[in-house]
């Protein structure tokens, strides 16, 4: 398992641990592979991950829905 996705899992575990329910989320990652962005949103907000071009940042993000 490459380092980015062990970081979203363990961001992920951590939230579980805490007791964070969430109802929405996802990961995304630049082309590189260098920079990954997990999120998880409470009930009634959307998860919304975009993909980086190149070395560009991912973006994570909760909307309202």
């Amino acid at each position: 398992m490459s380092t980015p996705m062990r970081l979203s899992a363990l961001l992920l575990a951590m939230l579980a641990s805490a007791g964070v329910h969430a109802d929405s989320s996802c990961t995304a990652t630049n082309d590189n592979q260098d920079q990954q962005c997990a999120t998880s949103c409470p009930s009634g907000q959307t998860a919304r991950c975009a993909n980086g071009s190149g070395s560009s940042a991912p973006k994570c993000e909760c909307a309202s829905n």
